[in-house]
């Protein structure tokens, strides 16, 4: 049977979060959910993570060439390193952080990963994020993932 999804971006999310209407215990993607579905639709696509997430990762996985800020690489060279043995999002780097959010959404991974990048290390960075958006399931049956 054909479903059919509302898609919200990042900034539809922002735009719903800073609704005066907003329940006390509703979030933007729950309210996403509950509009889309008064106009007819099954499912809701979001993006999994949002710009900490991004700003995290391109700290992390995308080093600077400037000498100016050599000091500090060695301390995001060891974070980096810990990230890469346990690979997790933090609860704020995500759109989707409640089981009662999970029904009837379809998560997309990030566009802007860089899985053709020239640098071994970002690529590799890349792969092992692209399969932490798959997993990452707070308890959830109905979650699913659409790679863009």
């Amino acid at each position: 049977m054909p479903a059919f999804s509302a898609h919200y971006t990042l900034d539809d999310i922002a735009e719903l979060s800073r609704r005066d209407d907003l329940a006390d215990d509703e979030t933007p993607v729950l309210r996403a959910t509950s509009d889309a579905r008064t106009v007819g639709y099954d499912t809701v696509c979001v993006p999994l993570t949002n710009e900490k997430w991004k700003a995290r990762w391109r700290e992390l996985c995308i080093l600077s060439q400037d000498p100016e800020e050599s000091a500090d690489r060695l301390a995001i060279e060891q974070r980096a390193e810990a990230w890469r043995s346990k690979p997790a999002f933090f609860r704020d780097e995500v759109t989707v952080s409640r089981l009662e959010e999970a029904d009837c959404v379809i998560p997309l991974i990030s566009d802007w990963l860089e899985l053709d990048a020239s640098d071994d290390w970002v690529r590799h960075d890349a792969e092992i994020r692209t399969p932490l958006s798959t997993i990452h399931r707070p308890c959830i049956k109905n979650l699913r993932s659409l790679p863009i």
